[in-house]
């Protein structure tokens, strides 16, 4: 407006914000806040991160939403958050951007965080690695081949690593060979079940489905532990 002038520096260019020129409010008030530094749980055996609660792929997209939620914006309105990664080694730097306006002048403001991720393992890892498991797949063949065998065990392997993005515990344990197969320790229930199913389709006869208990929960539930037989 004309006549105005920046009390803090003596500008008399606009726009004016609550009385200050726009350089010396944004100098004045931190509109974006974020921490320091974000220290994020980092899996050493199957690389997942740990996001609010939650462990998750490594990636750009689930990162930097973690991020804007860290961030705190005082008095923008209609603020919109954008979030770039620059890796800098073994951490990355995350610039956040607030773009909104008071009022009715548009601004945008930026704050830096450093990203550090902290080693140690999943709880389905951590199970993984201390002889969890829920289910056994029991494969018999008639006439076994070496070649046979190889060929059926790394089938179930693709298909468990593509449980594995939904399913944390859908991985081997343990293979087991005998004479006349080989029996497969999955450390999730759900991922032996599928993977039982769509091999019945190519085996001689259907699955044969047996349990046993193995204790019960903290809430009385009884724990079990399931078999899968197969023969092809």
């Amino acid at each position: 407006m004309k006549g105005m002038f920046c009390p803090n520096c003596g500008a008399t260019k606009g726009p004016f914000i609550k009385g200050l020129c726009k350089q010396c409010f944004l100098n004045q008030n931190n509109l974006l806040l974020v921490p320091e530094e974000i220290k994020v749980e980092h899996c050493k055996f199957c690389n997942k991160i740990r996001l609010g609660g939650r462990w998750v792929e490594q990636g750009d997209k689930p990162l930097k939403n973690f991020l804007a939620k860290k961030a705190k914006v005082k008095e923008l309105s209609g603020a919109k958050l954008s979030v770039s990664l620059e890796p800098l080694g073994e951490t990355t730097l995350a610039r956040v951007k607030a773009a909104g306006s008071i009022d009715g002048n548009k601004l945008s403001v930026e704050a830096k965080t450093l990203v550090v991720p902290s080693e140690t393992q999943c709880d389905p890892c951590m199970r993984l690695r201390s002889d969890y498991y829920e289910a056994k797949i029991q494969v018999r063949f008639d006439s076994p081949t070496e070649k046979g065998r190889q060929e059926l065990l790394e089938k179930i392997a693709k298909q468990l690593e593509s449980l594995k993005p939904r399913d944390s515990l859908a991985s081997i344990a343990q293979v087991v060979y005998n004479k006349k197969g080989f029996d497969v320790i999955i450390g999730s229930n759900r991922a032996a079940q599928k993977i039982a199913k769509k091999l019945s389709q190519t085996a001689l006869a259907p699955v044969k489905k047996s349990s046993s208990l193995v204790g019960r929960d903290k809430r009385g539930k009884e724990k079990k532990r399931f078999t899968y037989c197969l023969r092809f």
